[in-house]
């Protein structure tokens, strides 16, 4: 789960900079994969496709980009921008698995209605543009919430 909201923490609140971004694209050329996650969400930094994109293009070809998200601001015209600038891994984030418990257990937003339709509007986006994109989920375990992994089949 997000460290940021656990108490103490001292994490200040910041973006990275698309200028420092920028420093790091000699040393992309010999990335394989980039994931771009910080303290935060990553779908609120305002250069987020544009990263993607100068990415994309001196990573090696078979190089991959992603990020981690709780997929809240992933609508299709966003999926759509992201794989057009070369994104191609996308883990979405969730607090339960239990649709109906999202308003008693999930304090943080990540929903799995959110997250649903966040994974629809990725498919929909991958099918328009022809381009292939790997969707992970990670699943926070709470006290309230570890039935739910044991519910599931294997």
């Amino acid at each position: 789960m997000c460290l940021k909201f656990s108490e103490g923490n001292g994490i200040e609140e910041g973006d990275l900079q698309l200028a420092l971004f920028n420093k790091l694209i000699p040393s992309l050329k010999h990335t394989d994969f980039l994931v771009l996650n910080g303290i935060g969400e990553p779908l609120l930094h305002p250069d987020l496709e544009e990263m993607i994109a100068t990415a994309r293009t001196v990573m090696p070809a078979n190089g991959r980009i992603g990020f981690q998200s709780n997929g809240l601001l992933l609508d299709y015209s966003r999926a759509l921008r992201l794989l057009e600038a070369g994104l191609d891994t996308l883990c979405l984030s969730l607090d339960n698995l239990d649709a109906n418990a999202e308003g008693r257990i999930n304090h943080s937003g990540h929903q799995l209605t959110a997250v649903t339709k966040a994974i629809a509007h990725l498919l929909r986006a991958s099918e328009a543009k022809h381009r292939h994109v790997r969707i992970g989920l990670e699943v926070v375990l709470h006290k309230e919430t570890l039935h739910q992994l044991q519910d599931q089949p294997l």
